[in-house]
């Protein structure tokens, strides 16, 4: 997923990353009805109501710093934002300011490289950062990178850290061709109570599928729990 932003105020890109971030908006609310869907039938796929399209105002209030302009995430804890590049960034994540944009620190992950990260989240002890982007449908190595808050408690910058992987695979997936009409290619996660959901790009036959997974790390072959229309 590609969201550049640009040091100007009337660039095209920009609608383009609002849209990107205001359709992960509707998967968070998407979230509520998973967890009664699930409880009803956890091995089959559930139908869920169409979303509508929501006209949105949006002022700019800051630009991201250029190594940010292929921002692929973006997530707000402990009072900042954190985000990071696209697939040939480097394998870093940054802290950004809120009143100001500037970048508080750099954390650099020194065991996992950034193949295609796509997403970030997190909760009261973690960040997640999803390495899940799939282009063509054939990558073997999806994982979700969890990253200990206690490991870049101080204000030091650069931090190096070593990341814990939650590896994971598709059941319904039993052809790794490459093809870039795919559907398992994973650009968008959230995290709720004991477990991430995991949801991905209906390029194939406009229907996003939600796939739950455990937030411990170890190798998983995770189901669509449910899925929804886009189209």
């Amino acid at each position: 997923m590609k969201v550049p932003f640009k040091n100007a105020l009337n660039t095209t890109p920009i609608p383009a990353m609002i849209k990107s971030y205001f359709l992960k908006l509707l998967m968070l609310f998407f979230i509520g009805s998973l967890n009664s869907s699930c409880k009803k039938n956890a091995n089959s796929v559930q139908p869920v109501m169409p979303v509508s399209t929501i006209p949105v105002t949006v002022t700019l209030r800051h630009v991201l710093p250029a190594v940010l302009k292929e921002s692929s995430g973006l997530c707000f804890t402990d009072g900042n934002l954190w985000s990071f590049g696209d697939s040939g960034n480097p394998n870093s994540i940054y802290k950004i300011d809120t009143l100001t944009s500037t970048i508080l620190q750099i954390v650099t992950v020194a065991n996992y490289p950034n193949i295609d990260w796509e997403d970030i989240i997190a909760d009261s002890l973690y960040i997640y950062v999803g390495d899940m982007g799939n282009n063509d449908g054939n990558r073997t190595n999806l994982k979700i990178l969890r990253i200990n808050k206690t490991d870049i408690t101080t204000t030091n910058s650069p931090v190096t850290v070593n990341a814990e992987a939650i590896n994971f695979s598709y059941s319904d997936q039993t052809d790794f061709t490459a093809n870039s009409n795919t559907n398992f290619d994973c650009e968008a996660i959230a995290a709720i109570g004991n477990n991430l959901y995991a949801f991905t790009k209906d390029r194939s036959d406009l229907q996003t599928r939600c796939y739950k997974l455990s937030k411990d790390p170890g190798t998983y072959v995770v189901t669509p729990i449910s899925s929804f229309n886009t189209n």
